[in-house]
């Protein structure tokens, strides 16, 4: 299926767009009493020639992982962004850590096959492989799950960051509907500045 890698590398990349995505394609698959791939996981570059039919092999291999990958990811991901706790929030870290070590690696793998003249479509796929890579962590035990103990935590604080206003507490959601409707300057820079209180406690995650 030649746009199977695009989406599946898209739906790792993106949280709500893997919900999304991945809902549909699941819908889908459904409809048409097709089941949904199993993960499978993809062999080291070495078992694929690195001849225009072992890339494609290995594209075919990489899709179907990316595949199941995502549609898991797409549920975490979703669960832990409509009820976040710390069970959750755990459960989003690992999935993401998989997920980045999974495009780590085949990103790698991809690479063996640069310079073999392939089909036009199986170099689109494999450039997806090597550069669709949003957040890459570096390559050594624990990286991946280091990187998304912090992204998660990060998206998660600012998720259910909340400031007073007014004498109430309201979230940063509250804050954007204000701000939209808001003519008043002096409104819109009270909720501007209640709402860069919620970051600060978020800066020591951006420093080792």
């Amino acid at each position: 299926m030649k746009r199977s890698l695009m989406t599946a590398t898209a739906l790792c990349a993106l949280a709500f767009g893997v919900a999304a995505c991945a809902s549909m394609a699941r819908d889908a698959h459904a409809g048409n009493g097709v089941e949904t791939p199993q993960a499978t996981p993809v062999a080291a570059t070495e078992a694929y020639p690195v001849t225009a039919d072992g890339a494609a092999a290995f594209v075919a291999a990489a899709e179907t992982r990316l595949a199941a990958l995502s549609e898991e990811a797409a549920r975490i991901q979703w669960t832990r962004a409509t009820n976040i706790t710390y069970d959750t929030m755990w459960l989003e870290s690992r999935i993401n850590a998989e997920v980045t070590e999974t495009q780590v690696s085949l990103a790698n793998q991809a690479a063996a096959f640069n310079d073999v003249e392939v089909p036009a479509d199986v170099r689109r796929k494999l450039n997806l492989l090597r550069l669709g890579i949003v957040l890459p962590a570096p390559n050594r035990p624990g990286a991946a799950n280091e990187l998304a103990d912090i992204t998660t935590r990060l998206d998660s604080t600012y998720s259910v960051g909340k400031f007073d206003y007014q004498g109430r507490q309201i979230t940063l959601d509250d804050a954007n509907v204000l701000i939209a409707d808001s003519r008043d300057p002096n409104e819109t820079k009270a909720l501007y500045e209640g709402w860069r209180t919620i970051s600060p406690v978020m800066a020591a995650d951006y420093a080792r």
